[in-house]
């Protein structure tokens, strides 16, 4: 037990230093550009709530731990690098899987601040925040099946890429559907990694494909 709660923490120090790091990049990017960028500051909003939560998820309600980054990360993002590469390539046989929309970089000059933003600070905050403490929050806290729990963090993915980023139910920059599965995806890598990294890896490589490939708007 005592080993369990000892690694459980280690896993919280290694969250938290990824979500600080990431933090401060998104600070200097808006900094950096002198102006309010929306997709940064609902990044640095989420940032501060994830770092609330880890400092006091034990308090709420079923005592449980919060989901972390555990020692086999370099096992695991490498198996989510690998499954986000299985989703691009399938999506050459069917249209629009992978497509879950990215936020709205084009009034940030530079490749940096835009590569900080969609490769850096949207797979971070958005899945600690979501697969890691909504999907906690319904499997643990409040007791309900993985599956239902699955599919309602990733309905609340789908819907903050859809109010966030897109605007529409499809399209090349988004689709709540699709964004959805993917979100089913990450859950299940949460699950049975029992750590983020997997789920961020492969939004990871996600995002790289839909700015660079689909969209063009990380190098111009």
């Amino acid at each position: 037990m005592g080993k369990m709660v000892k690694n459980s923490i280690k896993d919280t120090q290694r969250a938290t230093v990824f979500i600080v790091l990431a933090l401060f990049l998104t600070l200097f990017v808006m900094v950096n550009a002198q102006q309010w960028i929306l997709a940064a500051v609902i990044y640095i909003v989420i940032a501060g709530v994830s770092l609330l939560l880890y400092s006091q998820w034990k308090n709420i309600g079923v005592p449980s731990e919060p989901r972390g980054i555990d020692h086999n990360w370099i096992q695991d993002a490498f198996v989510g690098i690998l499954l986000g590469i299985g989703v691009i390539v399938l999506g050459k046989f069917i249209p629009g899987v992978g497509v879950i929309g990215i936020p709205n970089v084009q009034s940030i000059a530079g490749t940096f601040g835009r590569a900080i933003i969609l490769l850096v600070a949207a797979p971070i905050f958005e899945t600690v925040l979501i697969q890691g403490f909504g999907l906690s929050f319904f499997y643990e806290k409040l007791r309900l099946n993985f599956m239902t729990s699955n599919i309602f963090q990733a309905f609340i993915f789908s819907i903050f890429h859809f109010t966030a980023y897109s605007g529409s139910l499809t399209g090349s920059s988004g689709s709540f559907i699709t964004a959805g599965i993917m979100a089913l995806i990450f859950g299940f890598l949460v699950k049975y990694q029992n750590s983020l990294i997997g789920a961020i890896s492969m939004h990871f490589v996600l995002n790289l494909y839909i700015a660079y490939i689909k969209l063009n708007v990380l190098f111009f």
